[in-house]
């Protein structure tokens, strides 16, 4: 294929009672097929347990962590982001979600930039101070990051995505 092609992610339906061994079968024929990665949905079992254990039976194909920005705070998912890369050997994409119940639709995406940016700036290694109106981070920094595996931040396709993910940043549709 060539370089530039449309990555191909394949949703992993997970939102019923699931487990690695039931979820293997479709992993291995997604990854056989050659899709480049698997979309782990939230809201079924923890995508990143799902991730880990799907990790150690496929060879090739990614992970696609799908994270509400409301569900953990910038540090804990650069923290789990990082682990995962390095033990998957960077087979790992994000997928920012903007969730949060009570705040209205500019305060989930306001929120979601600055949990991209901060996700961002930690997964490439940076020491950062940042304060926006949602998050607050002083003096954060990942010890040792893998930073030899880039992460890929997507959004999912909507008429108004956050500014972190423009310009140029990948995007999921469906």
């Amino acid at each position: 294929m060539p370089e530039n092609h449309p990555l191909l992610h394949w949703y992993l339906p997970a939102r019923r009672p699931a487990d690695i061994d039931s979820l293997a079968p479709t992993a291995l024929a997604a990854e056989r097929a050659g899709f480049d990665s698997l979309s782990m949905p939230a809201g079924g079992p923890d995508p990143w347990v799902l991730a880990s254990g799907l990790c150690r039976r496929t060879e090739r194909i990614g992970f696609l962590v799908a994270l509400p920005t409301g569900s953990a705070g910038p540090t804990v998912i650069s923290q789990q982001a990082d682990a995962f890369r390095r033990f998957a050997g960077g087979r790992l994409r994000l997928d920012v979600g903007a969730h949060g119940a009570g705040l209205t639709h500019d305060q989930r995406y306001g929120r979601t930039d600055e949990v991209m940016a901060v996700v961002r700036d930690l997964l490439d290694g940076r020491r950062i101070d940042f304060q926006g109106e949602h998050v607050q981070v002083e003096g954060a920094q990942l010890s040792d990051p893998a930073v030899e595996h880039p992460v890929p931040l997507y959004f999912g396709v909507n008429p108004r995505p956050p500014t972190a993910s423009r310009p140029g940043g990948p995007m999921c549709g469906w």
